[in-house]
């Protein structure tokens, strides 16, 4: 795991305009162009809601906007990003993953049958 270390470092260059960041690599999507000593990528959607940052402002956006809520809370959050305009960007290397992603747990809702979920993902 990353240490304190790690997450400082990246935060002393997250971008000023910086409105939602995504820590993970959800089903291990990853930025393009990656560059060694870069940590931030612009992204126009979510990663899911596996761990994610919110400025105080982007928060009140989303909470203003959020209900009712009729999709998956990770589709949600894309057309939030989408329809709100936030400034939205993604850290490689990730510092989080996801459990059912690395074999700690077995079952996640990408193990479902239902399509809905099939559909987004």
């Amino acid at each position: 795991f990353p240490s304190h270390d790690t997450f400082n470092k990246y935060m002393e260059t997250i971008p000023d305009d910086w409105e939602v960041t995504f820590l993970h690599d959800r089903c291990f999507w990853h930025a393009d162009g990656i560059e060694e000593g870069k940590y931030w990528y612009p992204a126009y959607k979510s990663r899911s809601c596996c761990s994610y940052m919110l400025t105080r402002e982007a928060c009140m956006k989303v909470v203003n906007h959020m209900v009712p809520c009729y999709q998956l809370i990770d589709r949600t959050y894309e057309l939030l990003i989408q329809s709100l305009g936030l400034k939205c960007y993604w850290c490689e290397p990730v510092i989080v993953r996801e459990g059912t992603m690395i074999g700690v747990y077995n079952t996640s809702a990408d193990d479902r049958k239902d399509d809905v979920v099939r559909k987004w993902w």
